[in-house]
């Protein structure tokens, strides 16, 4: 019988993911030319901004976990509006107390996250992982969450998104009632989709 990954024995596949893409933060993604600046930036976060503040301003989100931030770059200078006015940074833009940021694979948000979030976002995430370490990896984001969830598949191309829909049903049905709440404004918290 095999033993289950988890966060503290994560499988084989998993470890050596992480290893490739602490290397792809430092020296960039040499195959695709995308300097290291603009490898795993954050910017998928980009059209989930207006999404989160509607969230936020509907149900007094105050804390927010991102879960595979990556570089996080835009949390600082995206710029947007609060009440009408211009204001920088997505804490500014959705009016929250503390956003904390977690990626495994980009040392200075390595260390993983503790206590409970009003609000864990994880984009561009699922699909970069093992389809073993899938369930403790959402497992820990639902530990995390207080009230809501926003999980949402990146845009993998071709042949790799293919083989992933095959692999992770279950994944790509949560994100699919993921997204339909977060369309139709239907923000009840997510335990039960699950």
């Amino acid at each position: 019988m095999t033993q289950q990954s988890n966060r503290f024995n994560p499988s084989p596949r998993y470890r050596e993911l992480i290893g490739l893409y602490q290397s792809l933060h430092v020296e960039g993604d040499k195959l695709h030319d995308i300097p290291a600046d603009q490898t795993f930036d954050g910017q998928s976060l980009i059209g989930h901004v207006v999404t989160i503040a509607q969230l936020v301003a509907d149900f007094g989100i105050q804390t927010v976990l991102d879960y595979g931030s990556g570089k996080a770059q835009g949390y600082d200078n995206w710029k947007g509006k609060r009440s009408g006015e211009p204001v920088t940074g997505l804490k500014a833009i959705w009016g929250v107390d503390d956003i904390t940021l977690y990626d495994p694979a980009y040392v200075p948000n390595s260390t993983p996250p503790t206590g409970k979030f009003d609000l864990v976002i994880c984009t561009d995430v699922l699909e970069h992982c093992p389809e073993e370490d899938i369930p403790w990896i959402v497992g820990e984001i639902f530990g995390l969450s207080r009230k809501f969830r926003l999980l949402h598949g990146g845009h993998l191309s071709g042949q790799e998104a293919s083989a992933q829909r095959r692999k992770r049903p279950l994944y790509l049905e949560v994100d699919c009632l993921v997204e339909s709440c977060v369309r139709r404004s239907l923000w009840a918290p997510l335990q039960s989709l699950l």
